[in-house]
């Protein structure tokens, strides 16, 4: 890596040990930007431009014009809301003073879908928040944050993030349970779903994002570039990895929607679609089989 790395710009990544903040750093390190990260985990690291650090308590200790921040408490039933509220506002609070310390430029936070709550129908930057649980509720409480701090800001809103060592989510659970053939119940078929993004798509925008220039904040919502039913989706799941599950449709009102990227694409956003992502998924499922 150059000594000032690409385009001089010093990049810190938050939450690199976690699977969302390990590919950033690692896209972006590949690419010869001069980048950083921190988490909350030690990762194999081969110098010393990674830093064990809990956001919640203490701030890193490295420069940065521009901050990328991935950290976040995911879903998950054994976590608590204090958990959620120590990682997911805290967190963002103290990064943000960081951010003001070492005069970052702008900051890049990683929101979620979940924020809104529940949606019907197509959901876009605009869209109300409504009931969101826990984890939801701490995401948005993030993003006002950033919304109020005055540092220039992207706030990029994503559903199910998909990749190799991805985390749970509908669509890999949902994988999981059809490449085993274990029965499978879903929900809505005829609703339309691109609630899906793989993390190289991800990476590929933040990368175009970090060398815009201008001041300007934005809120940008992240998806597949098509739609295609639930149905479809499990159906193909089902076919490309050859399982012998059943799967059953149940109708159940609320909550079903799909996700108006417009505004992304219109900012250089350029995803696979559902069945590319699908195909990539089945394709990585099928090396594991080999493997073992």
């Amino acid at each position: 890596m150059a000594e000032n790395g690409k385009y001089g710009m010093k990049i810190l990544v938050t939450g690199a040990s976690g699977f969302i903040g390990a590919n950033i750093l690692r896209y972006l390190k590949e690419r010869g930007y001069n980048t950083y990260g921190c988490g909350r985990r030690q990762i194999e690291q081969k110098d010393d431009t990674y830093l064990v650090c809990n956001l919640a308590k203490e701030f890193p200790d490295f420069p940065a014009d521009i901050i990328i921040h991935a950290a976040a408490v995911s879903p998950s039933a054994d976590v608590g809301f204090y958990d959620y509220f120590d990682n997911n506002v805290l967190a963002v609070r103290n990064i943000l003073q960081y951010a003001k310390t070492c005069g970052a430029k702008r900051l890049i936070y990683t929101a979620a879908v979940s924020s809104y709550g529940k949606v019907d129908g197509v959901l876009r930057e605009d869209s109300p928040h409504n009931h969101a649980d826990g984890y939801g509720l701490t995401k948005y409480v993030g993003e006002e944050l950033v919304r109020n701090s005055q540092i220039p800001y992207y706030i990029l809103v994503l559903p199910g993030v998909v990749g190799k060592g991805c985390r749970d989510n509908w669509i890999m659970n949902t994988a999981r349970q059809i490449y085993n053939n274990q029965n499978v119940t879903y929900f809505n078929g005829d609703g339309m779903f691109n609630n899906i993004l793989d993390v190289t798509d991800l990476c590929r925008f933040i990368s175009t994002l970090t060398e815009g220039e201008n001041n300007c904040s934005e809120t940008y919502l992240l998806g597949a570039k098509d739609k295609i039913k639930v149905k479809d989706v499990v159906e193909f799941l089902k076919e490309s990895l050859g399982s012998k599950s059943q799967l059953t449709c149940v109708e159940k009102s609320g909550n079903s929607f799909y996700l108006d990227i417009s505004r992304a694409l219109n900012a250089g956003f350029s995803p696979k679609s559902v069945k590319e992502i699908l195909v990539d998924i089945c394709e990585e499922m099928s090396k594991e089989k080999e493997m073992n």
